[in-house]
């Protein structure tokens, strides 16, 4: 698998294949790689602040190693995302 979106593909493949008892398992797991799968962040034109592409809370730092790493993610749902 090369990206999340390929992995993602490669789920939805898989989970044609089951049968439906076990198709929350896939839905499970292809949340969790969309929420892994980097996206950009809502921005509001009246607003300086960004928000959250997936559930739209307002992107807050949570620690100073965000600050210095550039990993952001998303204090409410856990998305990730990039800028």
């Amino acid at each position: 698998m090369k990206t999340y979106d390929d992995t993602i593909a490669y789920m939805r493949g898989e989970m044609a294949k089951q049968s439906a008892a076990h198709h929350h398992w896939y839905l499970d797991a292809i949340e969790a790689m969309e929420r892994l799968n980097p996206t950009e962040p809502r921005r509001d034109n009246t607003s300086p602040n960004m928000f959250c592409s997936n559930c739209g809370k307002e992107y807050r730092f949570r620690s100073i190693g965000e600050r210095t790493h550039g990993e952001r993610v998303c204090n409410n749902c856990g998305q990730h995302m990039k800028w």
